[in-house]
């Protein structure tokens, strides 16, 4: 776990305390600070930006994670052990309850992901919208999370 890092959700809003569901191809590209969908800037306020947006990737990848030991050590090394969540019908807190909540997710929607369709930093929180698509790349629906 890195210290610092955490992530709490409430309905379909995220925050972001120093750091569910991402097309892992586009992962590396929304890092970078080139990309016009991802907000930068400028100095130690831009880095402290980037860091935040990338915890918050990091988190949504391990949706995508099939391999229950992978997903695991993905999210234990990528958000705090303490991390809190809350979507329609589920809160939980914690890794462990992440893991259980990610794993139904895979098994209601098998090779679902998603893609972060722009992603904005303020203070330490994030706003973002994103789209929730299917094995196929059939797109199920669109959100968005701060």
């Amino acid at each position: 776990m890195r210290s610092g890092t955490g992530l709490a959700c409430s309905g379909r809003f995220i925050t972001i305390n120093g750091a569910s569901m991402i097309d892992r191809d586009r992962h590396r590209k929304l890092q970078q600070p080139s990309d016009p969908k991802v907000s930068s800037g400028s100095g130690e306020a831009s880095m402290e930006r980037q860091k935040t947006q990338a915890a918050f990737l990091n988190y949504l990848a391990a949706f995508t994670i099939v391999s229950p030991a992978q997903r695991e050590a993905h999210l234990r090394s990528a958000v705090a052990e303490t991390i809190a969540f809350s979507n329609p019908g589920v809160n939980g807190r914690g890794v462990d309850d992440l893991l259980t909540h990610i794993a139904r997710f895979q098994q209601r929607f098998p090779g679902g992901r998603f893609r972060v369709n722009w992603l904005r930093e303020q203070h330490g929180q994030i706003l973002a919208e994103w789209t929730q698509l299917s094995e196929d790349g059939s797109e199920l629906l669109t959100a968005h999370s701060y």
